[in-house]
């Protein structure tokens, strides 16, 4: 999505990208902004910002608002790593904080996704002209 948006010179500085970790004991501050550091060139363009908690016993509850369930794969996670099962979801929020779509593992298409930004961002426009 980071790219697309990139790409379309009418939507930079006007999409704000968040991720949410959901492994508090890898994902540290340093860590995530060690991370970012490789997309530092492009940080105006497509602001991007990071979400994490101290522990699971903080992570937990917000999952369990936003309807995600986790769980920890003991099998794969043998090997070092960490595999956290989960699936994904994006989430389309407004300038007003509202949840306008959330997409999953069926309706995550980079296409569909850029045209409910198009429209949100259009109707935003339209609601400013009727403000003046």
């Amino acid at each position: 999505m980071r790219e697309e948006i990139i790409a379309r010179a009418e939507l930079h500085g006007r999409v704000r990208l968040v991720f949410m970790s959901l492994d508090p004991a890898h994902d540290t501050p340093a860590m995530l902004t060690g991370f970012a550091r490789r997309f530092e060139a492009s940080a105006s363009i497509v602001p991007w910002h990071f979400l994490i908690t101290y522990s699971n016993l903080f992570l937990k509850p917000v999952l369990r608002e936003m309807g995600e369930e986790i769980s920890i794969d003991r099998e794969a996670s043998s090997g070092g790593g960490v595999v956290i099962n989960h699936l994904p979801k994006v989430f389309l929020i407004d300038k007003q904080g509202f949840v306008r779509e959330i997409y999953s593992n069926q309706s995550l298409d980079p296409a569909m996704i850029l045209g409910d930004i198009k429209t949100l961002l259009l109707d935003e426009s339209k609601a400013n002209e009727h403000k003046e």
